[in-house]
């Protein structure tokens, strides 16, 4: 069956600390799951970038939702796209933390971006968007596990993959 793709990116309000992030994961993963939706959300430090696949009305009802939650800030829809296959078709909700310098790097940029340079970035080239986001399919496969990286605001490193 071919489905609906969007890519969006956002900034995570002050107030949403690591067990905001958890509460917005194990919402998506029930919510998820009864609309048909899967996908992935690459967590950097300050920021977010998700993929929503599914039923285009299913997908554009969680868009709006998810533009007008007061946790995410800045939310920009960086690449659509209709009758494709699923790439996240295991996971409700596939999560991968990551610094903010891998970020860059994954993107091709020497330094560190913040929240506003990815969604720039992103928002600028489509393509880089979708082979961004293609990239994360080898971790979540656990081809790739041992990424330094970081989740939420904390500062210490942690090597997590979240299956959902």
């Amino acid at each position: 069956m071919k489905i609906k793709r969007v890519i969006y990116t956002s900034s995570l309000a002050a107030f949403v600390d690591d067990e905001g992030i958890e509460e917005i994961l194990n919402q998506a993963r029930h919510n998820n799951k009864v609309a048909g939706i899967t996908g992935i959300l690459i967590l950097g430090e300050d920021q977010l970038i998700q993929c929503l696949e599914g039923l285009a009305p299913s997908i554009d009802v969680l868009i709006d939702k998810i533009s007008a939650d007061p946790r995410h800030l800045a939310m920009k829809v960086v690449f659509e796209e209709d009758n494709v296959d699923r790439l996240f078709g295991e996971w409700s909700m596939g999560c991968v933390p990551v610094s903010d310098a891998e970020m860059a790097e994954r993107l091709g940029e020497a330094g560190v971006l913040n929240a506003k340079d990815v969604s720039r970035k992103l928002a600028t080239d489509s393509s880089l968007a979708m082979t961004f986001i293609s990239g994360f399919v080898d971790v979540l496969s656990g081809s790739e596990v041992s990424i330094p990286q970081y989740l939420g605001h904390r500062q210490e490193p942690v090597n997590k993959v979240f299956h959902y």
